[in-house]
């Protein structure tokens, strides 16, 4: 089936004027028109447009750019941090949807949580047409893991009580790493003021050792330089360390965003030199989050 488009033209005749010129074109490369319109369209700038009932023309969105928060273009988010992405568009009539390559949403605004660097495409479109178009790449930071098959591995997870303690096993001069996962949302909620420690002491019946620590977003990480905390050259028969979450502004050793993934590594040594000499110098970890009050 055809339709008639009302085309507006100038003629090169003077004086200049308008004509109205009637040409056929096929239905399926009309633009989808909302319910109830009047079922006319007119040709603007070369681009078919749909009359709206009100008897103006519906313009496809133009202009489109799609945004992230957080903005990981300057800081590469941790894996499976939630990044909201907002189709804007500045030219043309709103749009009504937006569709999405590798996203199941005709909302112009979602959610994702990539677990690796991930490019997002999207269109907006509404009763005048669609949009070009658009992309954004979430940067996925990609940890680097420094332990070796004879290190020691453990997990801390974010304590519900606010409080928990943790101990090596068979700890004598390798490395041990803790990661630690910071959550996006907190019960009891997150005051960003206040502090988390992280304290290091010797498991009962076991001999006092220098310790160093580092706390990166790389496991058994003593030699990336990339730290977020460097105790190395400061051993401590009991070393701690202080954070804030959210806060990067506040006071204690360091901030930790909310959603990131990093590593607590400790060794026993002294500027570098091990200082563990019995078969095992355990330690206890005692973890405690700035939300806990």
């Amino acid at each position: 089936m055809k339709r008639t488009v009302l085309c507006l033209a100038l003629c090169a005749v003077w004086p200049a004027h308008a004509v109205n010129v009637s040409v056929s074109v096929p239905a399926a490369n009309l633009p989808v028109c909302p319910t109830g319109d009047p079922g006319q369209y007119v040709i603007s700038n070369g681009t078919l447009l749909c009359v709206t009932q009100g008897g103006g023309t519906a313009i496809p969105p133009g202009s489109c750019t799609l945004s992230q928060s957080p903005n990981s273009a300057t800081n590469p988010v941790q894996p499976g941090t939630n990044v909201q992405l907002t189709m804007q568009c500045i030219a043309g009539n709103p749009a009504t949807s937006c569709n999405w390559t590798g996203v199941a949403s005709t909302s112009c605004i979602v959610n994702v949580t990539p677990t690796v660097t991930t490019n997002y495409k999207a269109t907006a479109s509404n009763a005048g047409g669609t949009s070009p178009q658009s992309n954004t790449t979430v940067n996925v930071a990609q940890s680097t893991s420094y332990c070796t098959a004879n290190d020691l591995q453990y997990t801390i997870t974010w304590p519900p009580s606010g409080q928990v303690l943790s101990r090596t096993s068979g700890f004598s001069n390798q490395i041990a790493s803790f990661k630690i996962v910071v959550p996006t949302t907190f019960v009891p909620p997150l005051n960003i003021t206040h502090l988390g420690f992280i304290a290091l002491s010797e498991v009962p019946g076991t001999p006092t050792t220098p310790r160093e620590i580092t706390v990166s977003k790389n496991a058994c990480d003593f030699q990336s330089g990339n730290y977020i905390f460097n105790g190395t050259g400061f051993a401590s028969v009991s070393p701690s360390v202080s954070f804030t979450v959210n806060n990067p502004s506040g006071f204690g050793d360091f901030n930790l965003p909310a959603g990131g993934t990093y590593y607590f590594n400790v060794r026993n040594s002294s500027n570098g030199v091990p200082a563990c000499s019995y078969a095992a110098c355990d330690a206890l970890v005692d973890f405690a989050t700035p939300n806990r009050y």
